[in-house]
Formats: structure tokens, C-alpha cells, sequence
């Protein structure tokens, strides 16, 4: 009698389970059927590549800038300094090439190094280091400035110091410019003068523009974070910048004057806005089958082009992205 009535039990138990799961699986599929959003329209990438040798066959591209539809690039061409610049158009989201055009330089420079070059205005800014040996004890810093026809127009000696170890220049829209040492930032005013030495805190990564500011990324010493911050408008102090997303360790930047800048970690292409908000342009191995460690330059035309500079080459690669909708694609 008892298994009779436990018999009993465990079926009018089942019965119950069973019927309040078939509901639930009624009301779930009601509810996807109604509550859930409508989908997104997915995207595809769409991206082509064409090469440029600026300074011709055998010469070896080391900095680039682009201001006002031209590109500049610097480098060493017959073991002398070679500059060059080449006109550029976009037209609904194409760009287009003219031939490089070189631009002259003093002979007394031609053995000097190349430590930066940046566009502001029609201007461009090329800072030299003297060659080895070249003075006692130690010689100054040559920077140069161009005119939007190429000419030259300015020319400025810097005391550096011995053992500065320069590794690039950025000018600022007063004109005043900032040049990056191994273990300090240098800002200048606009006729040379010095105006204030920055040692950070940690190792100096990356300096760029984020809408017309100075932002530094420097890794942490001990932990090896990365830390981006901003100097305020007198270039006085900085202060972090809390980003919506972590970065990594940057490869290399595209500043901005206005708007965010867009930043590359090697994993990825990354626009950073001035409030620090992050979002991903594309995936290096996704766009292009590889890692984008090796591009340690990358200079913006617009939003949907770039160009890349690959360490220790004299081509510059010109990257067109578009998004498409998928049905587009397929």
C-alpha cells in the first residue's frame, strides 16, 4: 500500500514539473518572439593597400607628417638627409597621389639625423641631431621650419644638452612646440625659448594631440601599467585621463588638432576621445592578416584612410577602410 501510494505521489509530482515546464517554455518563447531588440545590421570591413616610395627606390623613410593635402616624409636617401612631399586628394572617400616632389636642403646639414618632424598650419617642423663627433663638446639641436611652398623659412639652434637622446617633436596650434626626450618632455615658445622641463613618472611611451592638447602615455616602472594624462593649457602640469577603456602600450599615434585621435596598440586601431572614451576602429589580424607592431608611424588623411609607416623601410602603405553593410558584402 505504501509503494502503491509513493508510486502515486511521484507521478502527480512529474506531472506538475512537467506542465509548469512546458509553460515556462511557452511563455520564453512569447517573450523572444516580442520583447527581444531587433538586430543590428552587421558589418564587414572592406580594405585595399597601394605603396608609395616618397623618396625613391633605396631610400629609407624615417618620419612623416600630412597637413592640408600634403604629405611629407624625411629620411636618408645616397647616405644623405632626403625630404620629400607629395600632394594628396580625397574625393568621396578615395584618395589620390601625385609624384614626390624633393624638397632642397643646405648642404651642411645633409650628414645631420633625423629626431622629429610635424605639420602645423602650411608649416613644417624638422628637428636635427648633429652627426657623431660633429662639435666640442657637444653641438646644438637644428630646427627647421618650412613654409607651405617648401621653402625654407626659419632656422633655430637648440642646447639640448649632451645626453638628451631626442626622440621626437610636436608642435602645438600657438606655435610653441614640445620635444620628447629619453626621460623628459622640453616645451619651448614659439621663437625657441625654453619654457618648462616634465619629468614623468615612469618610462615615456607616446606623445601625441588630443584635441589640440598635449597626452603622454608612460609605463609604470614597477608594474608596467600604461598611464595616459593631459597637460593643461599652459602646458604647467598634467593630470590622468580616466579612458572607458584600458590601452595598452601604444606603437604609435595619430594626433588631432580637433576631435579624437587614433591610436595604434599593434593589436588594434583605437579612437580616443578627448572626454576618454575608447572605441576600436578594427582588429589588426581581422583587417589585415597580421599584427600591427611593425607599424611604428601611422598618420591619419581622413576617417576612412591612413597611412603606415613599417620600422626600417623606405614605403609607406596607404589603408583605406569601409564599413558595409552585410548584405552589401555577401
Amino acid at each position: 500500500m505504501k509503494r502503491i501510494l509513493s508510486l502515486a505521489l511521484n507521478l502527480a509530482l512529474l506531472f506538475v514539473l512537467t506542465a509548469c515546464a512546458v509553460e515556462n517554455t511557452e511563455d520564453r518563447a512569447g517573450s523572444s518572439q516580442t520583447d527581444a531588440p531587433e538586430a543590428g545590421t552587421a558589418m564587414l570591413w572592406d580594405s585595399s593597400s597601394f605603396q608609395l616610395l616618397p623618396l625613391g627606390y633605396g631610400g629609407q623613410v624615417e618620419a612623416m607628417a600630412v597637413n592640408h593635402g600634403k604629405l611629407y616624409a624625411v629620411g636618408q636617401k645616397d647616405v644623405s638627409l632626403s625630404l620629400a612631399s607629395i600632394e594628396y586628394g580625397l574625393e568621396g572617400g578615395e584618395v589620390t597621389f601625385e609624384e614626390a616632389c624633393p624638397l632642397p636642403l643646405l648642404e651642411s646639414i645633409a650628414q645631420f639625423r633625423v629626431s622629429g618632424l610635424n605639420c602645423l598650419g602650411s608649416k613644417l617642423y624638422l628637428l636635427l641631431s648633429p652627426p657623431e663627433g660633429y662639435g666640442n663638446p657637444y653641438s646644438f639641436y637644428r630646427l627647421l621650419i618650412f613654409s607651405g611652398d617648401g621653402s625654407l623659412e626659419e632656422s633655430m639652434e637648440l642646447d639640448l644638452g649632451p645626453d638628451a637622446f631626442v626622440r621626437d617633436i610636436l608642435v602645438f596650434p600657438d606655435e610653441s612646440f614640445c620635444i620628447v626626450c629619453a626621460d623628459c618632455l622640453r616645451t619651448f615658445e614659439a621663437d625657441g625659448t625654453p619654457h618648462r622641463v616634465h619629468v614623468m613618472r615612469g618610462k615615456l611611451n607616446q606623445i601625441f594631440l588630443l584635441d589640440g592638447r598635449l597626452a603622454v602615455q608612460s609605463i609604470d616602472s614597477d608594474s608596467s601599467i600604461p598611464q595616459l594624462s593631459m597637460a593643461d593649457e599652459e602646458l604647467e602640469s598634467f593630470l590622468p585621463l580616466e579612458l572607458s577603456s584600458q590601452l595598452g602600450p601604444l606603437v604609435s599615434c595619430a594626433g588631432s588638432l580637433e576631435g579624437p585621435a587614433h591610436l595604434n596598440t599593434g593589436a588594434g586601431l583605437f579612437a580616443l576621445s578627448p572626454d576618454g572614451a575608447v572605441s576600436q576602429v578594427f582588429d589588426w589580424r581581422e583587417l589585415t592578416g597580421e599584427y600591427g607592431y611593425n607599424y611604428d608611424q601611422i598618420v591619419s588623411l581622413d576617417e576612412s584612410n591612413y597611412l603606415l609607416l613599417e620600422t626600417g623601410s623606405g614605403i609607406l602603405s596607404h589603408l583605406h577602410i569601409e564599413q558595409i553593410p552585410a548584405s552589401a558584402g555577401s
